[in-house]
């Protein structure tokens, strides 16, 4: 009974060591760790700069100056979204949403709080999918 403990101890310290501590991903680090789809069918790229791009095509086709950009922040589980001042829907109209992480991160349901940007609401309106997922 004594060896089992020990090596119950000796694991749960080499986990510790490890840096898991069992938390989940913070929102932040799930938005911009991947590109994300609106059920609407637009392609979303968070950076870790703040800024946003948004586009109707796979990034991988489309040139950044070809994106609608904007800035994003976090606070909990809210995002804050603001398009540029070039942007064709609702430039510089802030919207916020209560976000939910679901699927172990490969989905992001989207609550409005304040979102007077309707195309927007719609957009979110069914939440966000990883690109990946999204295409299969």
């Amino acid at each position: 009974m004594w060896r089992v403990a020990v090596v119950v101890l000796a694991l749960l310290g080499a986990l510790g060591a490890c840096g898991s501590d069992g938390s989940e991903p913070s929102l932040s680090e799930t938005l911009t760790e991947t590109t994300w789809v609106s059920a609407g069918g637009k392609f979303i790229e968070f950076r870790d700069d703040g800024a946003y791009g948004v586009s109707t095509e796979e990034f991988e086709g489309v040139s950044e100056s070809d994106r609608e950009w904007g800035t994003w922040s976090v606070d909990g589980n809210v995002l804050s979204m603001t398009p540029d001042l070039e942007s064709p829907f609702c430039a510089e109209v802030t919207g916020t949403y209560t976000m939910a992480v679901l699927d172990s991160g490969d989905r992001l349901d989207a609550t409005v709080q304040d979102d007077p940007c309707e195309p927007r609401q719609e957009d979110f309106s069914l939440g966000l999918t990883r690109q990946a997922d999204a295409d299969s």
